[in-house]
């Protein structure tokens, strides 16, 4: 593995080169549990989102995007949802997926299981 910046795009977050798997993410979960959480709450109340939690294979510490499961407010729009994807994708330095609670089916509460409240 060969640790290195992304300065292309103004970032200052850490990337991981694997080879034959191309780029994955070098902030790994214990980082947003810590260094990240304060800032991912704020991002999480600056789009409208009542509470956020870190869901899907980053919280069993594999290394993939991130996954988080927001319950938003009411009156909160899908501009509301984008901008808080928008808003962790910069802070984390790479892909994240914002799912919201208020359209979970019965059939998707299991990942509610290794969900962690921030």
């Amino acid at each position: 593995m060969i640790a290195c910046s992304n300065r292309r795009w103004g970032s200052k977050h850490p990337w991981v080169a694997v080879s034959g798997l191309g780029w994955i993410l070098g902030v790994r979960r214990d980082e947003v549990l810590g260094r990240h959480r304060e800032a991912i709450r704020a991002a999480a109340v600056r789009n409208k989102a009542e509470s956020i939690a870190l869901v899907g294979s980053v919280t069993r510490r594999d290394d993939s995007d991130y996954d988080f499961l927001a319950r938003f407010k009411d009156g909160a729009s899908l501009f509301d949802m984008a901008g808080l994807k928008l808003d962790l994708q910069e802070l984390l330095g790479g892909d994240v997926d914002v799912i919201s609670a208020g359209g979970l089916k019965d059939k998707h509460r299991r990942i509610l299981e290794d969900a962690i409240t921030l």
